[in-house]
């Protein structure tokens, strides 16, 4: 599966490849994420808190960028959401 380039990236996480048929990437934003579906939803909010469906930045934040910003392990929200798919 090729990955889209992210030239604003400036962290040093390395992000474990996506795997075929992965339905959560590190590039979707958080309110693509949300609307998947309830189960979905439901891990952003125990990983980010229920605040961050009201935070301005919601609907165009990349899952990646708000990991970075909130301490979050990403290899671990993208494996927890794809657990849900």
């Amino acid at each position: 599966m090729s990955r889209l380039f992210v030239p604003f990236r400036a962290d040093n996480q390395l992000v474990e490849h996506a795997k075929m048929g992965d339905k959560f990437t590190e590039n979707m934003t958080m309110a693509e994420t949300a609307k998947v579906s309830p189960e979905a939803r439901k891990v952003l909010e125990k990983h980010f808190g229920q605040d961050c469906f009201s935070c301005p930045s919601f609907s165009v934040e990349p899952l990646f960028m708000g990991a970075r910003m909130h301490a979050v392990e990403l290899n671990k929200l993208l494996k927890d959401l794809n657990s849900t798919a």
